[in-house]
């Protein structure tokens, strides 16, 4: 009968043994899912800032592009309109040279 209940407390503790390993094992498969979840949802985030930020640079420097463009557009055009008016400028000169001579021609005799 000592025998028996021994048995059967053995029996007892192998199966409880049994369901404890089985259950932690099912608690590790659980963490460790979790943890993978965890990591590619981290890794996602983290491509989706990267992106972001690439996004970011591109269209700031897109940007200063655009305002070198209109900055060296600016100029060139205040250059030429600089030529323009030095032009204008010789070419009212040269009238009048030539209207003053054109004058002192008509009144020598």
């Amino acid at each position: 009968m000592h025998f028996l209940a021994t048995s059967n407390n053995w029996e007892r503790n192998s199966q409880e043994r049994v369901r404890s390993f089985q259950e932690r094992s099912l608690q590790e498969k659980s963490l460790q899912k979790e943890k993978s979840l965890q990591e590619k949802s981290l890794q996602k985030k983290s491509l989706q800032e990267k992106s972001l930020q690439e996004k970011s640079l591109q269209k700031e420097k897109s940007l200063q592009e655009k305002s070198l463009q209109k900055k060296s557009l600016q100029e060139k055009s205040l250059q030429e309109k600089s030529l323009q008016k030095e032009k204008s400028l010789q070419e009212k000169s040269l009238q009048e040279k030539s209207f003053q001579d054109r004058s002192l021609q008509e009144r020598s005799p």
